[in-house]
Parts: structure tokens; sequence; C-alpha cells
């Protein structure tokens, strides 16, 4: 089709789509109502035209989904009306004139009632609503009346020039062929101009002009055929479908069209007839990640839909099974209801990433990715997101309620504490019964079985279950007692943070005693006036006591810490004579005041020796019912109370003294918490449980190098020796997702190296100014280099422990942190992120290095640290860089490229260049680093092989001036390191050696280098050394004996020096 611009040339429309004439097709039986409108608005278009206010009679015509509905004989009161020669806004003025007039009101039977206001909805073209509508309520029809118009689009603008237009040519701008149908009132017939009659009874859903072009012009018409295809049950016409996950069409989607649109078509879809039918087709196209997502986020992970269909069939068969007390009628009670329960189904992918957590403790939780989805990315009311919120932090307890109940655990038949929690869970996001709904669907999903029958037995028990506990309403438990009633039974005792867990007790006793909450709101009630007291005893008595009964202990612990010195290496311990005769975990919590975060350092030092010692005294341990949360909460304080101090970070200026005194606290802290986290998790926990809290995890973690200066071997084998228990837990997919999104990725996201984009992939170059160096702002951007020390080695840990299997599949989460480190300025850090990027490399594909661009973004970030040099780089940390960097360049060579590859080759010739030529030209009088660079000449030039003779003009002298330099034999290191480079270059690069230039330098180099060792008083070190030259030296012998005679060249230089003979291997004693 010719375009000028991108204006339709209507003589050039493929035969299938040309305009027939006549247009006119059939007519359309109106309902006496829709009569009664069509004579008003005719009478009103005669009306304009006696007036001769324009020159252009009015032709009026209904338009688009009216005309379709009424086709399908389905009932419609949304009316568009199409004018031909007037704007929609002047078109009702003109009206409101009309009906000024008694007498048209009275020919019409028109009253007050009839005639609504004009609302005018002005144009948006940023957002792809291109012209205004007026609309008006007549006869009890909503009518929008608005112009035929034409749309011409230019190349350098994604906004059209809208324009009066002909109905042929209205018709070919729209979404679809069934909805480019006219309803004529000036000749009561249908006008079909694209083929939608045909359509509409082959129930396919077809794009009036070339499918790419409509959806480029406006994307949301791709989810409009989605929604019209499910409401109707229509199919898309496969030449419709192909264009629909274009990704220009997709990525359009996701940022051209305002998330409000967006929002209000996947609302029809999901309140419409099948939506079903429309999340199968969003998921088929591949079309989620661009309808579910937060385009604010910059930093958001992708989720899976693999498994999604196994969630929106689970519930759609959940839906067709409803029957009384059955899962669907239980949890779903309402039409909000069902629309909810829709959403979720939707936003259950998102359920399979971890929550993220809180960056500071004590504040509050950041929402779940779902929540943001359903928020940003279609727009939900704050009704909806709160369920989603509840539901995401929730379903994973849920299901543990329902695998108890499977069980028979005895707790699960204490109505007081299912009720709670069931409360618990509907005051955190509401609609508590959704939020079981979300875990069945996270549980179809895990399953991934077509077949749902286990599933649904299983959940039909655990609602059978709460309805038979009579708790399914437990949040609309009216309460025996309130805050007034219960402040003045205690004496007008202050409010405070008690006075919620007051409560709580309250409604565990109602729920504990579900016949004896009738009577009196007084508490003179014997009931109440014994409820009182509990409480009393619970919130005021217990603290006050167990924080005296630890007295003592506490008194000889700092007796011990002051008299030991924290520097001492000694264990410290106490004496079972200053502990309580008995105690439990819960007064061992509440009176060493674990909850009190302004407790300083020294105190966790204090508590941790006092919490050994009473949990190594475990006969005096009294064992209670909420043990499991006892220990639960001492683990997690432990595990936050021994992780290193951010003083260690090797960063900032502190004295020696202050950081061997942090270091000291450090190791007596993790001493005593990981013996006594190993005591409460693995003897007092019975049975031990199969898992533990990731922090827990990340502590473990934190101690599993000797590399860390916090981390003593004694530490070290008490963590690993308890990490190793958890072997499962450690390997499993959930949680190193858990560790690399709710731990790493927060800490690295302000300092995201800009040569990638979120999904890990490379980046388009960005001509913004790269930032200014600012001590200050690195602080706060990298708070893994100076608050969380330890962030490092957790990430070290992921990457050289991981299954290889988990790290391919999500490859996306490593390159930010890791070309983080290797853009660091500090050595440690840069030399850590070669050595890891050495590990993560062979987890991945050549192909997926080379698709997505990472493999050069790597490149790029390691070839700049070969020139980390001496002198402006201090010899040691230039020997570990550059050990690290030509490490991990060596390993992405192999990954990236196929042997004998040409890119492999100019690869190679890069780092040797950049790398070792250039080390060399920089840095040659400095012997430690000639000796690395030239061990690594040996393995660059085994990978080149042949093609390595190219760079014998420059790697010859190299080796000739170290053969030959007089002080080599004092460095027998140095000396082999050159030897054996040479040896490999004589193997690859034979068919070059025996050119004079070459071949004389390399004898030269041979033989006095041979003399210097010879005649050296330190022959021992050195014998090792002259086994390689007698190598070197055949080798140069075999690579240029068959193109000349070399033992007539060498005869002369042997009879000079008889030994030089013997390493050629020529003349006497060879």
């Amino acid at each position: 089709m010719k375009r000028k611009g991108r204006e339709v040339d209507f003589t050039e429309i493929p035969r299938s789509k040309k305009i027939k004439t006549p247009m006119a097709t059939q007519k359309l039986p109106l309902t006496p109502q829709e009569q009664r409108l069509r004579k008003l608005l005719l009478d009103v278009a005669g009306f304009i035209d006696d007036a001769k206010k324009i020159e252009e009679k009015i032709e009026l015509r209904f338009a688009g989904g009216w005309v379709r509905d009424k086709l399908l004989d389905i009932p419609s009161h949304d009316i568009d009306t199409a004018i031909n020669a007037m704007t929609g806004e002047d078109f009702c003025l003109q009206l409101q004139e009309y009906c000024t007039d008694p007498k048209n009101l009275e020919k019409h039977s028109l009253g007050p009632e009839d005639l609504g206001s004009i609302h005018i909805i002005a144009a948006n073209p940023e957002k792809s609503k291109h012209l205004a509508t007026a609309t008006k309520r007549i006869l009890g029809f909503d009518v929008d009346f608005v112009n035929l118009r034409k749309e011409t689009y230019s190349v350098d603008s994604r906004h059209p020039q809208v324009e009066f237009g002909t109905a042929e040519e209205d018709a070919l701008r729209r979404d679809a062929t069934i909805n480019s149908l006219f309803y004529n009132l000036h000749t009561d017939q249908i006008e079909d101009f694209c083929g939608g009659l045909e359509d509409i009874q082959a129930k396919r859903i077809r794009t009036p002009l070339e499918p790419l072009t409509t959806f480029t012009d406006d994307p949301l018409r791709v989810l409009r055929l989605i929604r019209f295809a499910s409401r109707l049950g229509f199919k898309i016409d496969p030449e419709t479908e192909v264009p629909m996950t274009d990704p220009a069409v997709s990525e359009a989607l996701k940022i051209k069209i305002s998330r409000e649109r967006v929002g209000v078509e996947v609302e029809k879809m999901l309140k419409g007839q099948n939506p079903l039918n429309a999340l199968q087709l969003i998921d088929r196209l591949g079309l989620y990640q661009f309808v579910f997502t937060d385009p604010t986020l910059q930093e958001i992970p992708v989720p899976s839909t693999t498994n999604w269909h196994f969630a929106y069939d689970c519930l759609e068969v959940l839906k067709s099974n409803e029957t009384p007390g059955s899962i669907y009628k239980s949890l779903v009670r309402s039409e909000d209801a069902k629309f909810i329960a829709w959403i979720l189904t939707a936003a259950v992918p998102w359920a399979k990433v971890p929550l993220p957590q809180s960056a500071k403790p004590k504040t509050k939780l950041p929402l779940p990715y779902g929540t943001l989805v359903v928020r940003e990315g279609i727009k939900a009311t704050s009704k909806v997101c709160d369920v989603v919120t509840g539901a995401f932090r929730n379903f994973v307890e849920i299901t543990g309620l329902r695998d108890a109940i499977k069980r028979k655990d005895a707790y699960v038949h204490e109505r007081d504490t299912i009720g709670m929690s069931i409360r618990r869970w509907d005051f955190q996001g509401k609609n508590w019964r959704l939020q079981v709904l979300l875990a069945i669907l996270v549980e179809a999903i895990n399953n991934g079985q077509n077949s749902f029958e286990g599933l649904f037995s299983e959940w039909q028990l655990f609602i059978d279950h709460l309805t038979d506990m009579d708790v399914m309403d437990a949040p609309s438990l009216k309460l025996l007692v309130n805050g007034d009633e219960l402040k003045a039974a205690l004496g007008g005792v202050k409010p405070g943070m008690w006075m919620k867990p007051a409560l709580d007790v309250c409604v565990e006793w109602q729920l504990r005693n579900p016949d004896s909450c009738s009577g009196s709101r007084n508490f003179g009630d014997p009931q109440k006036s014994h409820l009182a007291t509990q409480i009393i005893f619970i919130y005021i008595y217990i603290p006050r006591n167990a924080i005296e009964m630890f007295a003592s202990a506490r008194k000889a612990a700092k007796s011990k810490i002051s008299s030991k010195g924290i520097s001492s290496d000694e264990a410290l311990t106490l004496s079972s004579q200053c502990l309580p005769e008995r105690y439990s975990l819960s007064q061992l919590y509440d009176g060493l005041e674990l909850s009190n975060e302004s407790q300083g350092k020294g105190d966790d030092l204090q508590n941790l020796l006092i919490l050994n010692s009473c949990l190594s005294n475990s006969d005096r341990l009294e064992r209670e019912n909420g043990d499991a949360e006892s220990i639960e909460r001492l683990s997690l304080w432990i595990s936050k109370a021994i992780l290193p101090d951010k003083i260690l970070n090797g960063q900032d200026e502190v004295s020696d003294a202050s950081r061997g005194t942090a270091l000291s606290l450090t190791h007596h802290k993790a001493a005593l918490g990981l013996e006594s986290l190993q005591i409460l998790i693995t003897q007092i926990s019975s049975p031990r449980p199969s898992t533990i809290d990731p922090k827990t995890i990340i502590t473990l973690i934190t101690f599993s190098s000797t590399m860390d200066p916090w981390t003593t071997p004694a530490i070290l084998s008490l963590s690993t020796s308890f990490l190793s228990l958890y072997t499962p837990q450690t390997h499993t997919q959930d949680l190193i997702l858990t560790l690399l999104n709710t731990f790493i990725r927060p800490l690295f996201s302000h300092s995201k190296p800009r040569t990638i984009t979120s999904s890990g992939r490379k980046a388009m170059p960005s001509s913004a100014p790269l930032p200014k160096h600012d001590v200050a702002a690195e602080r706060t951007s990298k708070p893994w280099k100076y608050e969380t020390v330890y962030a490092v080695r957790v990430l070290a840990w992921i990457v050289e422990n991981a299954p290889g299997e988990i790290i391919a599949q999500n490859w996306h989460l490593f390159p930010p942190p890791l070309l983080t480190l290797l853009d660091d300025a500090s050595t440690p850090f840069r030399a850590t992120g070669s050595h890891l990027l050495s590990a993560f490399l062979p987890h991945l594909s050549s192909k997926l290095l080379k698709q997505s661009g990472i493999g050069e973004v790597f490149e790029d970030a390691l070839l700049p640290t070969l020139l980390y040099l001496p002198n402006l780089t201090p010899v040691d940390e230039s020997l570990r860089l550059l050990s690290s960097a030509y490490g991990a360049l060596s390993v992405l060579c192999d990954v990236r490229y196929e042997v004998g590859e040409k890119a492999r080759i100019e690869f190679l010739d890069r780092v040797m260049r950049m790398g070792v030529f250039m080390g060399y030209h920089h840095a040659s009088e400095h012997p430690a680093i000639v000796q690395l660079l030239l061990e690594q000449t040996k393995v660059l030039v085994e990978k080149m092989g042949i093609h390595a003779v190219k760079h014998l003009k420059d790697l010859i002298p190299i080796l000739s001036t170290t053969l030959t330099d007089p002080f080599a034999p004092s460095n027998p290191p140095l000396l082999l390191s050159a030897i054996r480079a040479l040896q490999t270059v004589l193997l690859n690069c034979w068919p070059r050696i025996s050119e004079p230039k070459y071949k004389m330098k390399i004898i030269k180099a041979l033989s006095v280098c041979w003399t210097d060792v010879s005649a050296s008083e330190d022959r021992g070190r050195l014998e090792e050394v002259q086994k390689d030259l007698k190598v070197a030296g055949r080798l140069l012998v075999s690579a240029v004996g068959g193109g000349v005679n070399v033992r007539a060249e060498l005869r002369p230089l042997v009879e000079v020096n008889k030994d030089v003979g013997i390493m050629f291997g020529v003349g006497e004693g060879s």
C-alpha cells in the first residue's frame, strides 16, 4: 500500500480489503428506545442543515462496538456517534439548542431526566488518545459524539496529524474490522468498508490495515484485540497475531501507553466473560512482562512464566466446580473478590521472586514486587493492592498451616492459635480468604501438574478443618473488651506498646472460650477479672522478673570480660554458680533485653556470654510450648549480633588499636554466637528443623573463609560444620534467589555500572558524562563496601557454591555486582571481582555471551586492570590484580569462543598487546611483574597456536633480554618462566623460527644463559633451570632442523664452549 507520509492511498488498498460500493449491506432492527434516539438525532441534523451553519449536509452514524454488539445480540447502552462535518462538541451544542424549543421537547416526549449535561474528554496524544470526545446522556443511553477522522503519521513523530475524514478513512484507522462497522442513521443500513460482517460471521478478529502499522500507531490495540477475543469468544487471525509479538510493539506497549489505559483494558478483561482466555492469550503471545510490570522501576527482576498456565487453569477449575462449602465458594464470596482472584492469578509469577527486605531494621517493609506491579503496572486500587500485599507476604505461612493440618500437628486444634493467625493475615492485607487462594495458585505453579485433584483435596481439608473450628470469620470477631475498658481495669495504667498485645490476650481468651464470651462488659465479671490479672502477669510482672533473675549473670559476665580483656584469645566462659537455677528460652530473651536495639556492642558480648553459658547448662532449661518461637527469636538475634562491624571495612582511616579491638570483639562474639546457634538449632530444637532462616545462613556464610580477618580457623570450623547440615537448603534455587534478590541486589543497586541493563545485557552507549568521583557519595552508593562489610563474602560463596544449573538459569542477577567489583578502585575488591568472574563464566554458554553482549562488557571491564602496574600501583597489589585479571580473561576466552574462531584470535591479540607488551614496557624493571607477564605469555601463545607468529618480533626481544640478564641466575623462578615461555613459542611458532633474525637471537640468548648458569656458585638452585634450558635448546634444533643445517651453524660456538653443545644436543657429551 502506497503512503504519503503514512496517509492511506485508497487506490492501492489490497484486493481483499478494497472498499466495495454500494457499502450499505443490511438493515439493523432497533428497539423502540433506540428508534426514539435515532429520530431525535436525525431531527437535530436537519435543524443544523436548515440553519445553513455549514456547507456540507450532516450525516450521522452509530459506530464501532455498538453495531458489533447489536449484530451479536449483546445489550449495550454505550453508543459512539460519528459525524461527518462537525466536531462532537459542536454537535452537542446544537443538540442543546434544538432541545431549548418546547415544541421539539414535546415532539420527542423529552423530560428533564432524558437529557444529561455535556462532558468533554480532551485529547491526549502523549497517551495515544488523539481526539477530543463529547459525551452526553440521552434517553438512558451514554452517547459519545466525535467527528469522522483520518490520521496521518510523519516519519519523525509517533503522534498523528488528525483531521476530518470520510467514513471509509475512519473505518480503516480502527483497531479491528469488527469494530469498523457503521449504522447509517439516514439510510437505516449497516455500512461495511473492511469486511467486518464477514469476520463477525467467521468469529475472527483482524485489523483493517497492515497489523504492524496498526499496533505501532497505538500499541494499546494489542490488548484491546485480546479483550475482544476473550469477551466474544473469537479467534485472532494468524496474520494479525504475529505482529502482536513484535519486540518494538511490546516495548512501546510498556513505555508509550499510560498505565491507566493498560489497567482499564486489563480490568475489562478480568471482569469480562472469559478472563481465562485473556490470560491465555497474554501468556501465549509472550506479553506478560510488558503488561504486568512496574515501568517506574529501573531495577526489577523478570519472573518466569513457564508454569503460569497452571495457575490460571487451576482457578478456572476451582470456579467451574463451585458448590456450597467448596474451596472457591468458601474463598471467593463477592463480585469484587472474583475480580481480585483473577488479579492474583495474573500476579502469581511474581510470588516466585523473593520479597524485598528492609534496608534498615525496624523500618517499614518494602512492598512485594507483586504489589508494585498491580499498583504501577495496571493502576489497581488501594483495596486490590492491600489484598495482593497480604497474600504475597503470608502465602508461605498459610501453606505451612495447611501442611500442619495434613500432618495433624497438635497445635492445629488450638482455636486461639489458628484464629489469631487468621486475624493477623486479615489485618495485614484484608480478605485473608483470597490470600489462601494465592497460596493454592502458587502451589499449582510449583507442582507443575495438569491434574489438580490431589492439590484440591489437601486444601479442601484445610477449609473443612477451619470451618469445623468456626474460625473462618475470626477477623470479624466482636471483642469482649476495648482499650478503654482494659486500661480502667488495670487501674488506669498509662497506654503504651503493651496495649495491643494485651488486647490480643483478650481475643485469644475469647477464641479459647467461645461459649463464655457473652454477658457484662464490666471487669467486675469473674471471667474478665481473671483476664485482667493474666494480662498484668504477662506484660508487667514477667518481664521485670526475668530481667532481675539474670542480674547476677550480667554482673559476672561484665567482670569476666573486664578481667580477661577483649584482646585475649582465651575463650570466655561463666561459672554455673552465677546462673539462675531454672530458666526458659523466653525468659532468656526477655531477661537479656535482646529486643532492646539501643544496647551497645559490649552489651552484645555480655549477652552472648550469658546466653552461651545458659544454653550449655541445658539441665537447667525449662521447656515451654512456645519454645519454637523463642528459638527463632534467639537465633535471629544471634545471627545479627555477631556480624562484623563496619570498622573492619579496611577503607576508613582508623587506628590499629581500634581495628584490633573491633576484630577481637568480633572473634569472641562469633565463637560464642555460632556455638549457641548450634545448641539451639541442633540440640534444643526437636526435631532439628529442615531449613533455617536465610538471615542465619548469611551469618554462617560470613564466617566461611579465613581470607576474611574476622574468621579464625576455629570460627571457620564452627561455621562450616553447621552450614554443611543445611546443604540441601543452601543449594536450592529459592535460597539462592533470596540471597541475591533480598541481600546482594539492594546493596549493589546504587553502584550498578552503566554498561549493562537491568536484565544483565549490554546497554546502549550513553552520551551522558561520567559522574565525578565523590568519596562522600561513594559511601552512600556502596554500602557493600563501607557498611555491610561481609557482603562480598556472601556473593563469593554464592558464585563458588551454588549449583551450576541455578546460576545458568538466573545468570542476569550476577553481572551487576561482579562488574561493580571490577570497576572499584580498591585492589582487594577489583581482584575479587576478577576471581569471582572466573568462577562464574564456566556456567554460561558462548551463545549467551554473544547474544546478550555481556561477553564484550566483561572484556572491557577486565582489560584496564592489566594496566595497574608499578610505579603507580604497588608491586604486591599489581601482582594480585594482574594474576586475577589474566585468569578471568583466559576463562572468558575459552567460554566465549570456539577454538580456531577468528574472533578468539583477535581477542588474544588484544590481551597480548595491551597486557604483556604494554606491561613489559612500563614495568620491566620489576622482576616479579616480568615473571608474571612471561607466565601469561606461555598461556596466551598456547591458546593462539600458529597465530602467535605475528608477535615474534615483540616476544623474542623480551625473552632474549630476560635470558641474557647477568643477574638472572639469582632469580631462578624468573628464568624458568622465560625459558618455558620460549619453549612454548618454539613449539607453536616453529615455521618462522628458522628466519635468521629470530634464530640467531634465540641461539645467543640460550647460550649466554647457559654459560651464566654454569658459572653460578649456586648450582643447586639452578638444576631445574639447566634441565629446562636443555629442553629449549633441543626444541630449537628440532624446530629449524628441517630448513637449515643448524648443527653446522652451532659448531663454531660449541668449539669455543663445549658445555653449550650439551644444551643443544650437539658435540661431545650430548
